[in-house]
């Protein structure tokens, strides 16, 4: 099985995980040469917020796995609420030490701004990714939501004559 085979039978969650992952890598490899400019810390935030980032979207799916699982036995909604508490913490963390590493100690190796531009792409991304998703199902079952063309809202009680 070719790679490309198997990163389209990945489940949709692991392979946002991937791009993002990916484009984490790609944007700091861009921003190294503000390392020979002298400010290494910009580099090397983004890669820090973009691990935060990535993190928070882990935080997000494994948060609806529990909520949605058969054998909720209410469990889930207290998850999802630690891993809602836990992705602002780590918000939070990243931004405190970059504040302190920045603006206190004056220190090259940590920025503030790009951890917190590190944050800004997760969501932009993910929804455009869902989008193409989106599309690619459409395309793959054009069949599939025709009742919906013809007024009807459910498909129970619906039966086919074909």
């Amino acid at each position: 099985m070719k790679l490309s085979e198997k990163f389209v039978n990945w489940e949709e969650w692991k392979r946002n995980v991937f791009i993002l992952s990916i484009f984490a890598v790609v944007v700091t490899i861009a921003l190294l040469p503000f390392a020979l400019l002298g400010n290494p810390g910009i580099a090397m935030g983004f890669l820090l917020g973009s691990v935060i980032s990535v993190l928070a979207y882990l935080s997000i799916v494994y948060s609806s796995f529990a909520i949605l699982r058969r054998d909720n036995d209410g469990k889930g909604m207290g998850l999802s609420v630690f891993f809602s508490f836990a992705r602002m913490g780590l918000y939070a963390i990243g931004l405190v030490l970059g504040a302190l590493m920045t603006f206190v100690f004056k220190n090259a190796w940590l920025n503030f701004w790009a951890i917190f531009a590190a944050y800004m792409p997760m969501p932009a991304l993910i929804a455009v990714l869902h989008l193409i998703g989106l599309g690619k199902k459409k395309e793959n079952a054009p069949e599939a939501n025709n009742h919906l063309m013809k007024g009807e809202t459910s498909t129970e009680g619906r039966e086919d004559h074909e």
